[in-house]
């Protein structure tokens, strides 16, 4: 499936429902929060699944956004994992976005495993900063993501 049009479509799916900042919330196996002070926003969306005998998963949303007269910055991080043992399948996706003005940054990453033992995990980071410094201007737009799946068939 094109990269840019999964993007498209969770972007639509994380303006549906936003999340009010302030104190930690309790988030659903679709996990999504949405962040926003002035011209900063971040957003993460989050999934996981996981089948077999014995499975795990477990996940960490974590956005920032912060506006000062000075300029902006949002951060959106997230980690997933999941794990299992006998005729497992397991997989994971993440959309992190993190906007400041006109500067963005998006990271996604999608695992997927199965097998007798199975184990997937990722991690995004984005970050977009818009702020002044002395005479000049600092703009950052960065994005890390990471995915890793493992499985093994045993005979």
């Amino acid at each position: 499936m094109d990269r840019n049009a999964v993007a498209g479509s969770v972007i639509a799916m994380l303006l549906a429902a936003p999340a009010e900042a302030g104190a930690p919330l309790p988030l659903t196996d679709w996990q999504m929060d949405i962040v926003t002070a002035g011209n900063a926003t971040a957003a993460s969306l989050l999934a996981t699944s996981a089948t077999g005998r014995s499975t795990t998963t477990g996940s960490w949303v974590a956005n920032l956004a912060a506006s000062r007269p000075t300029g902006d910055l949002a951060q959106s991080r997230s980690v997933f994992s999941a794990n299992g043992t006998g005729n497992t399948v397991l997989s994971g996706a993440i959309v992190n976005q993190a906007s400041a003005g006109q500067f963005r940054a998006d990271a996604a990453s999608k695992a997927a495993a199965s097998g007798d033992r199975a184990t997937v995990f990722g991690a995004d980071v984005a970050t977009a900063i818009d702020a002044r410094a002395g005479l000049g201007h600092i703009d950052i737009a960065q994005s890390m993501s990471t995915a890793t799946s493992f499985s093994v068939r045993e005979h």
